[in-house]
């Protein structure tokens, strides 16, 4: 992430923030700062500081045929549900700012999305270090709190694997696949638990 990706310029980054959240973007920096993403700092015609984030979808697929629009819909239900905690009160979550839509992120194209967050002044630290028990306390709250949020239950395909015991082993197909729900296959232990989780093939 030490430089910006060679696909996607300023001016069409600039453009998509001007479309997503109605920013007249004055100033572009890139930062190369974090793991995964790419960065920028920027600041709008008011004078406000703002962080962008853009992520290529190509890297955020589990497999190279995964469509990026899978992806892409992970990546906007992680970020949505940040948004969700942020809302739920939670004001310690930095969540992206919602787009002009509502959208906690905006497709730059079909390889690019960004998400756009408010600049905040902080002080990072060593991974998994606490400088002090007071540190350590504040951030056991935060993760109790996290915990404690009400779960927002939205049904969405899933996929999973697994090996019916029912059936012989010279029979079975190595991977079961399944997206939607079904009744189990045969009444086993497995299917049945499968089944009754709202998975199957």
């Amino acid at each position: 992430m030490n430089t910006p990706p060679p696909e996607l310029t300023e001016e069409r980054l600039a453009s998509a923030l001007t479309a997503g959240w109605g920013l007249a973007v004055t100033s572009l920096t890139y930062r190369p700062v974090g793991f995964g993403s790419h960065h920028w700092e920027l600041v709008d015609g008011g004078g406000t500081r703002w962080f962008a984030t853009v992520d290529d979808l190509r890297a955020k697929r589990y497999t190279a045929e995964e469509p990026l629009d899978r992806a892409y819909e992970r990546l906007r239900a992680a970020l949505g549900t940040a948004v969700a905690l942020r809302a739920h009160g939670l004001d310690f979550v930095v969540a992206p700012e919602p787009t002009v839509d509502g959208a906690p992120l905006s497709r730059v194209d079909s390889w690019f999305t960004v998400a756009l967050h408010r600049f905040v002044d902080g002080e990072s630290f060593p991974w998994g270090d606490f400088g002090a028990g007071e540190h350590r306390w504040r951030v056991l709250e935060m993760v109790v709190a996290l915990h404690g949020a009400p779960r927002r239950r939205v049904w969405t395909p899933r996929r999973t694997t697994w090996s019916c015991p029912a059936v012989p082993t010279w029979r079975r197909r190595s991977r079961v696949t399944c997206r939607t729900p079904v009744r189990s296959r045969c009444g086993c232990a497995t299917c049945s638990r499968r089944a009754r989780s709202g998975c199957g093939s």
